[in-house]
């Protein structure tokens, strides 16, 4: 009855069970609306629609571990969170064949359907696991309260976990701009539909290969700082690559390495970080880093877009701006 008086009002008019649930389902609705618009062909729903979809994956993912707070201590978080993100691998692997027969079978449209139905799936599992999983007890959120804002924006090592977070975000959507607009520009819909859907299926070969043989044996012989180390590193070498040869194989291997390794072994390590914090500051600080600053990573991404095309944005120059947001990255990660 203390910890009811205690709780802040929000917390007992919504549940956060019924927020993530709900949020999911908001989500997959919002893709359906796209189905509508794509019917105008117009290249800026594409655009649009690649961006949201990007946006839907990565809060479904921080919805995700969120949720897992709740139920994985610090101890079995750092055994077990490399062999669950294995499932954001094999789902990358099996969506990527599966593209093709769906197109083949229904049309391209059918893929929203599809996303639309993997997120409601995934709403539906949290429910399931909210009624059957027993919760931790965690006696230093006993009063309720969460860690003031100015609490966390004090602390020298989240305001850097705060940078790292602009700066993937941004390197995330630039990457994935190349990528598209080089493919946009030598095929058609329905090449695009195939060539994608091979992309990611090779992409998901690699992110279980890189996921069950590399993750595992890089955290725990090398550490959670040299495994954060790596992508950004791979990123400014092939991003430095593109800008001198701004090929469609160039993006895509570019893209290929961000995909790869993202949810295999940078999201992990980063989740690895707010371990040591206290359960009420981890918190807080997830919720600024997922629900906010990933976010405001993209969309400052797609100011910076606008502001290049006014000096004709070409291909080599992103990728030139994302070696040097990657070199950044880098920096900020010895800052830690």
């Amino acid at each position: 009855q203390q910890r009811t008086e205690k709780g802040p009002p929000s917390a007992q008019r919504f549940p956060r069970i019924r927020l993530l649930v709900g949020s999911q389902v908001l989500l997959a609705a919002s893709l359906l609306l796209f189905v509508p618009a794509a019917a105008w062909g117009h290249k800026a729903v594409y655009f649009a629609l690649v961006i949201w979809t990007e946006a839907c994956s990565l809060f479904a993912i921080s919805l995700f571990f969120s949720f897992a707070g709740d139920y994985f201590s610090s101890h079995d978080a750092r055994r077990l969170y490399g062999y669950i993100t294995g499932g954001l691998a094999v789902g990358i692997f099996a969506s990527g064949y599966a593209v093709e027969p769906l197109v083949e079978l229904a049309g391209t449209e059918v893929l929203l359907y599809a996303c639309a139905a993997i997120l409601a799936a995934g709403a539906g599992t949290a429910f399931w696991i909210s009624r059957f999983a027993k919760k931790l007890d965690r006696p230093d959120e006993e009063d309720g309260e969460e860690a003031p804002l100015r609490a966390v924006l004090a602390s020298p090592f989240l305001r850097a976990v705060f940078i790292l977070t602009l700066l993937c975000g941004m390197c995330t959507v630039l990457v994935d701009y190349n990528l598209n607009v080089t493919a946009s520009r030598l095929m058609k819909e329905e090449e695009m539909a195939v060539f994608f859907g091979r992309f990611f299926g090779y992409m998901g070969a690699a992110s279980v290969a890189v996921q069950f043989l590399l993750v595992g044996w890089l955290l725990t012989r090398f550490g959670i700082m040299v495994s954060l180390l790596v992508m950004p590193a791979l990123l400014v070498v092939s991003n430095l690559a593109t800008s001198a040869h701004p090929t469609l194989m160039a993006t895509a291997a570019a893209n290929f390495i961000l995909l790869t390794l993202a949810e295999t072994l940078d999201l992990p390590a980063q989740e690895l970080l707010f371990l040591p914090l206290s359960s009420r500051l981890r918190l807080r600080a997830q919720t600024l880093v997922d629900g906010a600053l990933n976010p405001v990573g993209h969309g400052l991404a797609g100011v910076l877009l606008l502001l290049m095309a006014f000096v004709s944005v070409r291909v080599e120059h992103v990728a030139g701006f994302v070696a040097v947001l990657s070199a950044a990255w880098v920096a900020m990660i010895f800052v830690l």
